[in-house]
């Protein structure tokens, strides 16, 4: 599955550095907003939890008040409903609450605050993979 994303970060020096950081792999999923609309943060996956209430995701935002990068606990990103649309073998999805993509004759908005669109398959994360739910 090739997914078209936007990201905010230079995913693979986030993925290195993190690495190190945590001492396992560390690999991005997707950037999307999470509690705050269009506020989206780049999700990296870890291999080792920090610990048993850990899922192992964690976030990369810019946070507009401090001019800089953080990082949070994305955790709930697992189970949050990412509808998307296929063309040409590429699948695309909206990132943000007024993110809108239009791709060939299908459209598809609303981040994870809401899905508006046609044309999609609705899909969640488990265990740091896309899982199609809505068959």
């Amino acid at each position: 599955m090739i997914i078209r994303h936007e990201t905010i970060t230079d995913i693979k020096k986030v993925e290195e550095y993190y690495a190190k950081q945590f001492n396992c792999n560390v690999r991005y999923i997707c950037t999307t907003e999470l509690n705050t609309p269009d506020v989206p943060c780049d999700i990296f996956y870890r291999t080792k939890p920090a610990n048993n209430d850990d899922r192992g995701y964690f976030g990369v935002y810019w946070d507009k008040d401090s001019k800089s990068l953080n990082t949070l606990n994305a955790d709930m990103v697992e189970g949050m409903h990412f509808a998307m649309i296929e063309h040409d073998g590429e699948w695309f999805y909206s990132s943000t609450l007024s993110d809108e993509k239009t791709v060939g004759d299908k459209i598809i908005g609303g981040g994870r605050q809401h899905i508006a669109g046609w044309g999609f398959l609705v899909f969640a994360l488990e265990n740091g993979n896309f899982v199609r739910i809505d068959k």
